[in-house]
């Protein structure tokens, strides 16, 4: 394989993923690793196609309002072991690893770990003073009540009622 194919393929999963579908992208860069497994650019551009499918998933949980069910979480863990494991310098994937460690699983130690790692490769969120106090504190985020309407569905109850 060229180099010039190479990259015809990588910017190929860069416009996949770009276009919202991560599955794709991911197979087509697992399939150009099985190539060329030392490959850096594509241990990258696979890690960030693992990592851009965990945050859809946490996205969509958050704009529903509820925690992700157990299959989507262990697809979001393994998602973000993955995009560690092919490259360990990727702060965002450090970040959201600490993000479920503590919001979804309650493991602070965990989520210590990650948060560390991702300011040690320089990666900021606005959210990090929030997850270090939570780890400070020893206070991981409660779940929701199991009586709780989600937010979206108390939104529409909401404007129902107001009708």
């Amino acid at each position: 394989m060229s180099m010039e194919d190479r990259q015809v393929r990588l910017d190929k999963a860069a416009e996949l993923q770009a276009q919202g579908y991560h599955d794709a992208a991911i197979e087509l860069l697992e399939t150009e690793l099985a190539h060329s497994p030392e490959d850096d650019a594509v241990q990258r551009a696979l890690a960030l196609a693992c990592a851009g499918k965990a945050e859809k998933l946490l996205g969509q949980a958050d704009q529903l309002g509820q925690p992700p069910d157990a299959e989507k979480l262990d697809d979001i863990i393994q998602l973000l072991d993955r995009a560690i494991e092919l490259d360990a310098e990727l702060g965002d994937a450090h970040w959201d690893k600490a993000v479920v460690a503590a919001r979804f699983l309650q493991r602070l130690d965990e989520a210590a770990i990650h948060l560390n790692r991702a300011m040690q490769l320089g990666y900021n969120h606005p959210m990090m003073p929030r997850l270090m106090a939570m780890i400070e504190q020893d206070q991981p985020e409660p779940p929701p009540p199991d009586d709780a309407p989600p937010p979206l569905l108390a939104l529409v109850i909401e404007l129902v009622n107001q009708a």
